[in-house]
């Protein structure tokens, strides 16, 4: 094993490679977490209170990692809060005083979560993603967005509903997790994979902002891939990319 010591604040840390390939985080002589990925990414006060931000996780892009912060109160022991929002695309930002840790969600229902340096992590809060009316050109500005924010320009939405059917909820499942848009021309390029079941669970959309028109494609583990509409009305040029998306499963 090879000890990588750190002094903050006038605590100990410590981070240990394992004989597994992994990694403990220890606090004061305490082991506080453990797993593939362990990593502090970013150190400063609030108030008069230290703090380190950090992540936990088994590595790779299957599972987002967990959050977690080190609360170096003034007079008092450090604390480890978290970690929370295993597999959830969770983000931080500064509250002044504190922070606010939210799941980036595609669709629906997120989670929100408050940390301050008196009372740590508050109890997780649900969160709504509510479409917005805006103009198919605007989709233009979900380049290196989630593809899942392209359910929040209510017309597109709307035709991307009528389009699924019954398969609405199928295809917003698999598109809120890990992914990426591109944009090329006038074209929205989405692809999402399904959290812990990547590349057997996956979506995958272009939608043509100045044509007004939408192609999607889609698989679940253990089926066949479903594409709307039938292949041979996508462009030839989206054709090529639909191919792309697919030769994982061919």
């Amino acid at each position: 094993m090879r000890w990588q010591p750190l002094e903050l604040f006038g605590r100990k840390i410590a981070l240990v490679e394992t004989d597994e390939d992994g990694r403990q985080l220890e606090v004061e002589g305490k082991i506080v977490a453990e797993n593939h990925v362990v990593a502090l990414e970013k150190i400063g006060v609030i108030g008069q209170t230290g703090y380190a931000i950090g992540y936990v996780g088994s590595g790779g892009n299957a599972c987002a990692p967990a959050r977690f912060i080190i609360a170096f109160l003034p007079g008092k022991p450090a604390r480890f809060d978290g970690p929370i929002g295993e597999c959830q695309n969770v983000e931080f930002v500064s509250s002044g005083v504190g922070f606010v840790f939210e799941e980036i969600t595609s669709y629906g229902n997120g989670t929100r979560w408050v940390w301050l340096p008196e009372t740590g992590f508050s109890a997780p809060q649900k969160t709504a993603t509510t479409p917005d009316p805006m103009i198919w050109q605007n989709a233009l500005e979900l380049k290196a967005e989630h593809p899942g924010q392209i359910f929040s320009y209510g017309t597109i939405a709307g035709r991307l509903v009528e389009m699924l059917g019954p398969d609405e909820a199928t295809f917003k499942r698999l598109l809120n997790g890990l992914g990426s848009v591109d944009v090329e021309g006038d074209a929205v390029i989405g692809s999402s994979c399904l959290k812990i079941y990547c590349p057997d669970e996956t979506a995958f959309y272009i939608v043509d902002v100045s044509k007004k028109q939408a192609f999607l494609a889609w698989k679940e583990h253990s089926k066949p891939i479903v594409v709307r509409p039938d292949v041979k009305a996508w462009p030839a040029a989206f054709r090529r990319r639909l191919a792309e998306w697919a030769r994982p499963f061919k």
